[in-house]
């Protein structure tokens, strides 16, 4: 299977590395998809997760962030599958297909984007204005 590069995306947020431990709960209908988070920002995520098929386009998903170690938990987040590909697995004894999700947020209720911002203040390294 060819890997694919990502594609020019637009961002209006800067989007900021996760501090590790992140995973991200992914609901398509009754599938669910389980990754590390790689980075977020108030527009929106991008996590790995193995899979073989792509979630690209996909829309009316929600998305779950759960930090466990500090009991973090922002739930039923909508978004939209914007880009979805299959990277280059970093351990070559590794067979499973990893692939990059990157989601755009959907419209947030005041506590979810107020538990983002707490997110973004706790769980990267942005600069703090």
């Amino acid at each position: 299977m060819a890997v694919e590069g990502e594609r020019g995306e637009q961002r209006r947020h800067e989007r900021y590395p996760a501090k590790e431990g992140g995973v991200a709960s992914l609901r398509i209908g009754s599938d669910v998809r389980l990754g590390s988070i790689v980075d977020v920002s108030r527009g929106g995520l991008a996590f790995r997760y193995i899979d073989e098929a792509s979630h690209q386009g996909e829309r009316n998903v929600a998305l779950d962030i759960l930090y466990g170690q500090d009991d973090f938990l922002l739930e039923k987040i909508p978004a939209r599958v914007v880009n979805d590909f299959e990277t280059v697995n970093e351990f070559s004894f590794n067979l499973l297909p990893v692939r990059r999700c990157s989601l755009s947020f959907g419209e947030l209720t005041a506590q979810q984007e107020e538990q983002l911002e707490y997110l973004l203040a706790n769980y990267t390294p942005r600069v703090h204005s």
